[in-house]
């Protein structure tokens, strides 16, 4: 059996496939300490890394109002050069008999004035930026803490309020009524007793309607 063979085979680029072992080991190194940093995360409780992440978030701002107060200072001594320049210069024209007019000088003063207003408000909008994150920081340091804290009426169960004892209790009471005497019955009933009882309850109804008319 003849077998065909390409004379063209060793021509045909081959991809290299040596591994960089450097590389690997880098890797695995890296991912190795992932998953342990992974393992001590997930032991740590919640209310623990939100302690956490507010502490770096200050100390973030803490480092953020540093680097501003730096390049304040970077930006001084630039103007401070900057005006050493000018009074070089100054001197120099005015050392070689080429004096200034009065108007360049005051120019010069006001610019000078303006850049150490412009330095003022600057600092003055960093100092307001720091002042809110903070703000915002405790507030939510409030927040979690309220949110921790159980609440005392927690196991108490909701009353719901259908409004019928209020209503009883507003419902006006009706007026209590008393007795009517019997001079009052037989007024209202038109009854006249009988002749011969006329002496018998004649004492006694008088009595009764001058009680009645005493109440009244």
């Amino acid at each position: 059996m003849s077998t065909l063979l390409d004379e063209t085979a060793a021509d045909v680029p081959v991809r290299d496939i040596t591994v960089n072992l450097s590389r690997l080991a880098a890797g695995t190194q890296d991912s190795y300490q992932n998953a342990r940093a992974r393992q001590d995360i997930s032991r740590v409780s919640r209310e623990e890394l939100e302690d956490r992440y507010l502490r770096l978030h200050e100390e973030t701002l803490l480092l953020k109002q540093h680097i501003h107060k730096q390049d304040d200072k970077i930006k001084k001594l630039g103007t401070k050069l900057m005006r050493l320049v000018k009074d070089r210069g100054r001197m120099e024209q005015l050392a070689a008999g080429g004096a200034q007019p009065v108007s360049r000088v005051r120019d010069v003063e006001m610019e000078e004035m303006m850049e150490e207003l412009q330095e003022k408000v600057r600092g003055l909008q960093a100092e307001n930026e720091g002042l809110k994150q903070r703000l915002l920081v405790a507030k939510q340091q409030l927040i979690n803490s309220q949110t921790r804290r159980p609440s005392p009426y927690g196991r108490v169960q909701s009353r719901v309020n259908s409004g019928l004892r209020k209503l009883r209790d507003d419902s006006p009471s009706p007026p209590q009524t008393r007795p009517k005497s019997e001079l009052q019955i037989i007024l209202e009933g038109g009854v006249k007793p009988p002749t011969g009882q006329l002496p018998r309850y004649g004492h006694s109804l008088l009595e009764e309607a001058r009680a009645e008319i005493r109440n009244l």
